[in-house]
């Protein structure tokens, strides 16, 4: 409510606003009614109208709001493709919860470029996006790059900040959480990263995920109630937003402990945590549409990582668990993909190795990660199936 009282009056005042406010409830209506071709001209004429508004602003001689113009360019930036189908890749997981936020709304693309770099440039001239005044500004346009950066795996621009423009980061776990915190801990196989060398506050941010994971279940199996909802949403942009600011190996700026010929094989298990972080949070905890076309992509690099971490990284069941929640979850996101096969033989290796016998073995395993049985159960037991299958194969031949 607090929104709408800050932007009608804005609106009001600023053509600009009021058409790009018109232009984001129409995408909105369409999103929800399937009318999308019916609605696709009048979306046509909002955009225009608000676009021509920007511009007069823009040249006019006497100054003009400036986060008027940037709230205009914020809701274009958001809603640029009124012609995109209402179509989402089809998803090897099965995450709940995928419009959470409208998540599944505006992440069906990318931000229109001209206008996102544009954002920028004012954002920058207008000292930060903390500075934006106007009620739930900085949170849509921090949601906005975070949103930007989970479909092209790259670090956010901004921090992600509240309504009134304060940092998520400064709200303790236990008040987004309420009693979901005080469930049995979970992620418990991350600590191995940790005993490795790697650093406490990166270790924590995969814990992070875990933790996500078991209150999106909670949410899910309705064993909490539905005013958690909102909380759970804004934590899960926050632990997305710290997955995709971790460091890559050759950024880790903190000094690793561990002996130098053990160097190299603990920096390629904590990418391959990372990556195997992304891969799961962008198909579950934090689900983009339209992940496939880059999907292969990502799951030859995680492939190629693997491959480098595998022979030379501990034998210790710690290690050889996180390195089979790794190949899981990898082997479910290339589903129908070229290297499923290794996938399923390197789960059957792993398995072996970590003495799991079972799909059900297999699950307790995974539940000491990141882990959301809802999403994940199904598909895991497809892939231990075909990895059974592919050993049947092998070994009568």
């Amino acid at each position: 409510m607090q929104l709408y009282r800050s932007l009608i009056p804005l609106a009001a005042s600023n053509p600009h606003v009021h058409y790009a406010f018109l232009l984001c409830a129409s995408t909105h209506l369409a999103s929800q009614s399937g009318r999308r071709a019916e609605l696709q001209l009048e979306q046509l004429r909002y955009s225009s109208k608000a676009l021509l508004s920007v511009r007069q602003a823009i040249s006019s001689a006497s100054c003009f709001d400036v986060e008027a113009l940037l709230t205009a360019m914020i809701f274009l930036a958001m809603n640029n493709d009124v012609s995109l189908e209402a179509h989402h890749d089809t998803n090897p997981f099965a995450p709940p919860f995928t419009d959470m936020q409208w998540l599944s709304h505006y992440a069906r693309s990318e931000l229109q470029p001209e206008h996102w770099k544009a954002i920028q440039i004012v954002v920058e001239k207008h000292g930060g996006a903390a500075n934006l005044t106007v009620f739930a500004m900085p949170w849509l346009l921090s949601y906005a790059a975070l949103i930007q950066s989970a479909i092209s795996f790259s670090k956010p621009i901004y921090p992600l900040l509240q309504p009134d423009g304060r940092l998520y980061a400064d709200i303790p776990t236990k008040a987004f959480l309420g009693e979901i915190y005080q469930a049995p801990p979970v992620s418990s196989g991350f600590a191995y990263l940790q005993s490795a060398g790697i650093p406490e506050k990166l270790v924590i941010v995969f814990s992070g995920l875990g933790r996500l994971s078991r209150a999106l279940q909670m949410l899910s199996d309705g064993s909490v109630d539905r005013p958690y909802y909102d909380r759970i949403g804004d934590y899960r942009n926050l632990v997305q937003h710290r997955l995709l600011s971790l460091p890559t190996a050759n950024d880790l700026r903190e000094p690793i402990l561990v002996d130098r010929t053990a160097l190299q094989p603990i920096l390629n298990l904590y990418d391959a945590c990372r990556m195997t972080a992304l891969l799961y949070s962008t198909h579950v905890t934090f689900p983009i549409p339209r992940t496939a076309s880059q999907r292969e992509d990502v799951v030859t690099s995680h492939r190629n990582k693997l491959l480098a971490t595998g022979p030379h990284i501990s034998q210790s069941t710690e290690a050889l668990e996180l390195l089979l929640w790794c190949t899981v979850i990898g082997g479910i996101a290339s589903e129908h993909g070229t290297h499923r096969h290794w996938y399923t033989t390197e789960v059957k290796r792993l398995s072996s190795l970590c003495g799991v016998q079972s799909c059900l073995q297999l699950m307790e395993t995974m539940e000491r990660f990141a882990w959301m049985e809802k999403a994940c159960q199904a598909c895991a037991c497809a892939l231990w199936n075909a990895a059974d299958g592919d050993s049947r194969i092998t070994h009568e031949q």
